[in-house]
């Protein structure tokens, strides 16, 4: 957020205990850093709208929810990748894409000779190629074109068109934050895994490791962070306001 040069900062106190509160406009996030004041601290909360998250940690939880009453916190765990052999294999298909195999999706698997195949490969997409995408969610759509324009988003793509997507919007010197959607359709068919680890491989062509970030909760995700190689490392925390 600090390296995007476009956040907002309230409470900032350079001392013995580093504390601020810092708003990303793009990202739609809200970071509590230490102990800043609680009016820093509702300042960052209430320029997030009715869409962002704000984040806490171990050492400032309790701080943190003293100033926001009501709120409500849910644990996220991070993962770093520990098993790249776990990552789908991709092979090279010329300038921009990689290729993943002709399969068939779980779904079309029957006891029958004929059974369709598709043909899958990923490359980076713009935000411009979802305004054709049939089936994909208004919020979806917002979601990958935003993550567009603050970042590259890899896809993997079906019979030509893209059906799951992996952004890498946020980023620090060495690091990156994986982001994942899936048009509705096409979930749990493995596509998630393709655009990921097309994304892993360029992103680790200019030195940054991969973040898989999900909250508790979200047990698909934390499912598939494990079947990929990620080792959990650490965890923060996502609060809510009161509903």
């Amino acid at each position: 957020m600090l390296l995007s040069g476009a956040c907002e900062l309230f409470g900032a106190d350079e001392g013995a205990d580093l504390s601020f509160v810092s708003f990303s406009p793009s990202m739609r996030v809200t970071s509590v850093v230490g102990h800043p004041p609680a009016a820093a601290i509702e300042a960052g909360a209430g320029r997030l709208g009715a869409d962002g998250d704000v984040l806490a940690y171990e050492d400032n939880l309790p701080h943190v929810l003293d100033a926001l009453p009501g709120w409500t916190a849910s644990t996220a765990v991070l993962h770093l990748l520990a098993d790249s052999s776990r990552l789908p294999v991709l092979e090279w298909m010329g300038p921009g894409g990689m290729h993943a195999r002709r399969f068939v999706p779980a779904h079309d698997l029957r006891n029958r000779s004929d059974a369709p195949t598709y043909e899958v490969h990923a490359r980076f997409v713009s935000g411009g190629e979802m305004s054709e995408i049939e089936g994909a969610s208004r919020a979806l759509l917002q979601e990958v074109q935003r993550a567009a324009l603050a970042g590259k988003v890899a896809a993997a793509f079906v019979n030509k068109t893209p059906v799951s997507f992996c952004d890498a919007s946020a980023e620090t010197e060495t690091l990156w934050d994986i982001g994942i959607e899936t048009l509705e359709a096409h979930r749990n068919q493995g596509y998630a895994a393709l655009a990921v680890a097309y994304m892993i491989d360029q992103m680790g062509r200019r030195g940054k490791r991969p973040v898989w970030g999900a909250e508790e909760s979200n047990i698909p995700s934390m499912r598939l962070a494990n079947k990929l190689g990620f080792r959990a490392v650490d965890r923060l925390y996502v609060l809510y306001p009161p509903t």
